[in-house]
């Protein structure tokens, strides 16, 4: 499957033939679609199906009307690990952010990736393109779940493909059903991948000359390009705790009120008395009994046993368990970043791949706002710096913990970089900040007049004034 057999178009272009052999094998079976359903919610006649499977007609019928999807893991395991664009990122080539407003499209770009961050974990793959907006006058970015494509990978590249083939919307009335790119060619295909004549683009061309495309991975493909069977387990584990949710609110329900039990009679109008107490009856049968039943199930062991049924599944994920029932703890953020440390670690992980994933999304965008555009971007390789979003990144943590670093002599610097991770760039200029800030705001001191300096004056007398001094003191 890594050889692509082509031919030459009549214009010389080579482009790929014999689409169709390669379709088998190549597209996946549209489980991702469920996943990304599921995602949003949209999965309780999944979980009607698991429960017609689990439970008998009788007592199916009785839970399909109370059917609970609240307890969604998918979601919530979603949501916990795929939060690395929860806040905005800082991007740089050569640590500078100028020229890249394109690209980050006044922020836009990190709810893009956020989506497409949570679309990956659900779906363990995800295909992103990158348009240009004229209206924005920026890139915006559309985002393909593997149900909608398919690939042809790279003989020796995990994170590279030869080929991508698109799964067109049916509009009812186009014949193209399928959008076929490679490095050099780009064309429609009907639904037997037979390439569709173009009159504005004959040839089959690509104009990018790259495929515009980058397909992210929950996972680094080392084995194998599609791996979204890793999320069956977590599939299952959802549709167990949501059956469970169920049959506990049909136990709260049964044990809200208490049941009538009426035994050695065959009087069929009897049965309504468990249904409307407001009914009177006379039980001739002199061998029947009347028995009132209290059917107290202990719902919290049940509910704590839901609980305790997702806790592996949680933790297998990198999940805190306690996630699912919330948690009272006050311990500061550092205890609580120890208890989530397998978390960090998978966000730490995250981090890693899409970095790579970002280089590769810039490196398309800017051969599309060029081509598309004229816009040329800055070159060079894409530096992506993710926010703190652990517990650990609250400012009244991290202000105690400097207390405490700064009481046992470290410097002012080492507690910048150590504890609020900023760079040296970062520190020396909040030190000038603070100095031109201190200056600017001492109290004015007017300085006392100097005394002047007493100085010795000579003075010559002569004979006449001793003469005279003389005759005042005998007078």
């Amino acid at each position: 499957m890594g050889s692509i057999r082509t031919r030459e178009s009549a214009s010389g272009c080579r482009v790929l033939s014999s689409w169709s052999e390669h379709l088998p094998g190549l597209r996946l079976p549209p489980t991702s679609l469920l996943f990304s359903r599921r995602l949003r919610r949209e999965w309780r006649y999944l979980l009607v199906e698991r429960i017609n499977a689990r439970f008998i007609e009788q007592n199916a019928e009785r839970l399909r009307a109370q059917a609970d999807t609240s307890v969604n893991l998918l979601r919530w395991v979603t949501d916990e690990l795929a939060a690395i664009y929860s806040e905005q990122c800082v991007r740089s080539i050569d640590g500078s952010s100028d020229g890249l407003e394109p690209y980050q499209n006044d922020g836009l770009i990190d709810l893009f990736l956020d989506q497409a961050c949570k679309l990956t974990q659900v779906c363990r793959e995800l295909a992103i393109r990158p348009l240009w907006d004229d209206r924005a006058q920026a890139l915006c970015y559309d985002l393909v779940t593997p149900d909608k494509f398919s690939v042809i990978p790279h003989p020796t590249n995990p994170l590279g493909f030869l080929a991508i083939i698109i799964e067109l919307p049916d509009t009812g009335y186009r014949q193209a059903h399928y959008s076929v790119w490679t490095d050099g060619s780009h064309f429609l295909a009907d639904e037997q991948m037979r390439p569709l004549d173009s009159i504005e683009n004959p040839d089959h061309l690509n104009p990018y000359g790259v495929i515009p495309y980058v397909v992210a991975h929950a996972r680094f493909p080392a084995q194998a390009f599609f791996n979204e069977s890793d999320s069956f387990g977590l599939r299952d584990a959802t549709l167990d705790a949501g059956v469970q949710k169920t049959d506990h609110n049909h136990l709260r329900h049964i044990q809200s009120f208490k049941q009538l039990a009426i035994t050695g009679s065959t009087d069929e109008n009897l049965g309504r008395l468990a249904l409307d107490p407001s009914l009177c009856a006379l039980i001739k049968n002199p061998q029947a009994s009347v028995q009132v039943l209290d059917l107290q199930a202990n719902l919290r062991e049940h509910l704590e046993t839901l609980f305790l049924g997702v806790r592996p599944t949680l933790a297998m994920s990198g999940i805190w368990q306690d996630v699912v029932k919330g948690s009272s703890d006050s311990a500061s953020g550092y205890a609580l970043s120890l208890k989530m440390h397998k978390q960090m670690v998978e966000w730490d992980r995250l981090r890693g791949l899409w970095t790579l994933y970002e280089r590769q999304l810039y490196s398309v965008a800017s051969v599309i706002a060029a081509v598309d555009a004229g816009v040329m971007m800055p070159a060079g390789e894409l530096d992506v710096v993710f926010p703190d979003i652990g517990p650990a990144s609250n400012p009244l943590d991290k202000a105690q913990l400097a207390e405490k670093y700064q009481a046992v002599g470290m410097s002012r610097s080492m507690i910048w970089r150590e504890v609020f991770g900023k760079s040296e760039e970062w520190i020396e200029q909040n030190g000038a900040e603070l100095a031109e800030q201190e200056f600017a705001s001492a109290p004015m001191v007017i300085p006392a007049m100097p005394e002047p300096e007493e100085s010795e004056v000579e003075v010559e007398l002569s004979d006449d004034d001793f003469e005279e001094e003389e005759e005042e003191l005998l007078a």
